[in-house]
Parts: C-alpha cells; structure tokens; sequence
C-alpha cells in the first residue's frame, strides 16, 4: 500500500489439463482480505481486552471503597489544618494523589463494565463531533488551531451518544495536548459507502514505532503521568460499535492520525 501497511491477499490455484493433450496450465485467483484481516485481528484483540477489563474492574471496585474513606478523611483533615499551614502542602499532596488514584479507578471500572447495546439507538455523529471539538478547542493552547470538516449529508450510527462523546473528546484532546506550538489539529468526518470515516490529526512528535502496534493495549502510553487507559477504553468503545480504530504516524511528518469506521445506521 502508498501507506507502508501491509496488504493480505488470499491466493488459491489449480492444475487445469489441456483436454487436447497439450501442456497442462496453472489458474489462480488472488482475493484482497486485509479488512477482513483487521477485523480478526480487532476481534481478538477485544477478547484479550474483555478479559483484562473484567480483572481490572473488580480490583478497582475493591479499591475504591477504601479509597473513598481515605479521600473522606483527608478531606475533612484538610479542613481541620487550615489555621496550620506548615501541614497544608503535604495535605494538598494527598488529596492530589487520591484524586489520581480515584480517576484511575473510575477508568478501570469503565474498562471492566461491558457495553450495552440493547441501549443504541441512533446517533447523529456530526453532532458528537461538533460538541466533542468545541470541548478540546477550548483546552487547546492559543497558538494551536484546529479546524473541524464535516459533510452536509447526514453521518448517523446506532450507538450510545455519551461513550461515542468519550471517544472523540479523548483522540481531540490527545491531539491538542501533543500537539507542538504552532501546529494544527485537523478533524474530518465523511461517508464511504455504508459507514462514517472519522479521522483526527495532529502535528506532534508521533508515536513510537515500538509503541504502535500496542497502543490500544492497557496500561500504554506515551504520555508522562497518563495511566494508558484512555486508547484502551476507546478502543472497546469503538468495537462494541461494531466499528474500528487506528493510528499511524503522519507521512510525510510532523504528527500522527486516529482513524474511527463506524457502520452508518440503515447502510448505504
């Protein structure tokens, strides 16, 4: 591919006979099976990811209980010590730091509580976009601009709005953070056949080759003091939407791109 990524091709031949007796002659076909290679390999890495998730979310609920009593306490040990503020600092530390650790628990459980799709219904995706990109402009520093392109025909999905939010909030935000000063951040939506195409761009350092074919695996990141959940819950999103989400570095650089498929509610 123009891309650098890797093309499966199935490929069957036969021995066909010359019924005139003359030499005999190979036929074969040659199928282009690399979505259906994505999707297999997506599918497997969702299983390993249930499982993970189902393993964190019970350690987070086990945790959070006591947590909360800490975070209880330390709260109310704040309000004691605020005529001594030698103590404040190592105060504000703790309370920093369950802060952390309750966010951190709020992303395991997510990862370890299945999507309902009972729940979908269908979601107009240019709206989750609009909402999504005036969120992370407003985080985006001012030297940093972003530009959102969507289609006038409408992109509707079935799905559950809030996580779909979560989703693109996420690779936006993303986008802004590592983007570098002066760089821009670039969101598109369009329609390919019966499913929506939504790409997130940024001009950042990238993302290392060694950390690409993991990235949406728990617990990676290439982010000082992120948890590596976040690819990891949008991915799981993304697959309970039945869709696909990918990354690759941008060609030529700067920067790296997020691309979610989504099947369009009703098809082509």
């Amino acid at each position: 591919r123009k891309d650098g990524r890797p093309l499966w091709l199935l490929e069957s031949a036969a021995l066909v006979e010359d019924e005139a007796g003359g030499p005999p002659w190979i036929e074969g076909t040659c199928v282009d099976i690399t979505e259906r290679k994505a999707m297999e390999e997506e599918l497997q890495r969702a299983k390993n990811l249930e499982t993970v998730g189902m393993i964190a979310g019970g350690v987070a609920h086990e945790v959070r209980n006591p947590l909360f009593a800490i975070t209880t306490i330390v709260t109310a040990l704040q309000r004691k010590l605020a005529d001594h503020p030698e103590f404040g600092e190592y105060v504000r530390h703790i309370v920093d730091q369950t802060g952390r650790l309750n966010a951190l628990m709020t992303d395991l459980l997510t990862l370890g509580k299945p999507v309902e799709e009972t729940a979908f219904v269908p979601v107009a995706l240019q709206e989750v976009l609009r909402r999504c990109f005036e969120l992370a402009r407003k985080s985006a520093p001012g030297e940093c601009p972003c530009t959102l392109e969507l289609p006038e025909e409408p992109l509707d999905v079935m799905g559950k709005a809030d996580q779909l939010v979560q989703v693109f909030l996420n690779l936006m935000q993303n986008a802004v953070s590592f983007t570098q000063p002066g760089g821009q951040v670039r969101v598109r939506a369009w329609r390919e056949g019966a499913r929506a195409i939504v790409t997130v761009s940024d001009e950042g350092p990238g993302i290392a080759e060694a950390l690409l074919p993991r990235l949406f695996q728990p617990f990676q990141t290439g982010r000082k003091g992120g948890t590596g959940l976040g690819l990891a819950i949008v991915r799981k999103i993304v697959h309970a939407h039945h869709g696909l989400v990918e990354a690759v570095n941008n060609d030529p650089p700067p920067g790296s791109t997020f691309t979610v498929t989504l099947p369009l509610h009703g098809g082509a």
